[in-house]
């Protein structure tokens, strides 16, 4: 008799998926009923859900941790557990100042993405296709790879580069299938322009992950205090793309113009947007740093071919 098994891991990634959906799904509600440019407010709410959701777990693991009792969710090994009952100090890994320099440089892959997908490619307008994520997503697994390859020195085995090797040549197919089924109103720079942003906002998502993972797994940092740092450095971001721009002025527009069942309905479905980007950011790193062994690439999980990445396994 056959027995299926899931594993808590399988659990952790199908919450990952699922609250992502449903985030995609409110923001496409909200977008539908409300005809105004939420894209600054959007950024905002994802900068605090990074925030929360990684300050809340932190607090739990500490909490758990500290009274010596085993965490019921999302649990690290001891080895992860060093950063946090360090309350004599061990000094491991990387300087202060390296670990600071990592995240914010995380969280500014992190930022730019949000930048580029959510300001940039938008200005192609129909000239994007909404499924080019998955057709260009294993551009993540490659990156990910010369990360890990040339920048943190992991050495990767033959089946992996013949992996590679078949993403990159499905990757430049793809690049080349778009050139030649191209629209005719479409100029063939802008089509250019638009899938080079595509990718770059793509390349940033490995980036943030491999800075994540690095950190974690270097000087055994907790992901979830990575989370909340992260959060705090693209708020003050955040902060500054927003001077001289009025990033509230659609949810005044929005307050002035709208009966009150209509403005009561946007707060919910922007107080949805804020902790569903908490959900999403805090398993999105503990199944990047934590679920897999070190060694494993990993990245592009979330964003590449489901094909890909389990022939690249």
């Amino acid at each position: 008799m056959i027995k299926i098994k899931l594993r808590k891991n399988l659990v952790y990634l199908f919450i990952y998926y699922a609250s992502w959906y449903i985030r995609k799904i409110n923001k496409m509600l909200f977008q539908s009923i409300f005809d105004l440019d939420f894209t600054y407010i959007f950024l905002f709410m994802m900068t605090l859900g990074e925030f929360f959701g990684g300050l809340s777990l932190y607090l739990y693991q500490y909490k758990s941790i500290k009274h010596k009792t085993e965490t019921k969710y999302f649990k690290l090994n001891s080895f992860h557990s060093i950063e946090l009952t360090s309350l004599n100090e061990i000094r491991i890994g990387d300087k202060s100042i390296k670990r600071i320099i990592l995240i914010f440089l995380a969280c500014f892959f992190d930022f730019m993405e949000f930048i580029i997908a959510s300001f940039h490619v938008p200005f192609f307008d129909k000239k994007v296709s909404p499924t080019i994520d998955s057709r260009f997503g294993c551009i993540t697994t490659i990156v990910s790879a010369l990360i890990y390859t040339y920048a943190l020195r992991i050495k990767i085995v033959k089946h992996h580069k013949v992996s590679l090797i078949f993403m990159s040549s499905c990757l430049f197919l793809s690049f080349i299938l778009e050139m030649v089924y191209k629209q005719d109103e479409i100029g063939i720079g802008d089509l250019i322009l638009a899938r080079i942003f595509v990718l770059c906002y793509l390349a940033c998502v490995s980036f943030t992950d491999c800075t994540e993972r690095y950190l974690v797994d270097t000087n055994f940092i907790s992901p979830f205090k990575v989370l909340m740092l992260e959060g705090i450095f693209e708020f003050i971001m955040t902060s500054f793309f927003s001077i001289g721009k009025d990033p509230f002025k659609d949810f005044i527009k929005a307050y002035n113009s709208n009966s009150a069942a209509n403005f009561a309905l946007l707060i919910f479905l922007l107080f949805n947007h804020l902790w569903l980007s908490a959900i999403v950011n805090s398993y999105k790193i503990y199944c990047n740093v934590i679920l897999f062994i070190n060694g494993e690439i990993v990245n592009g999980l979330f964003y590449g071919s489901d094909f890909y990445n389990i022939l690249f396994f």
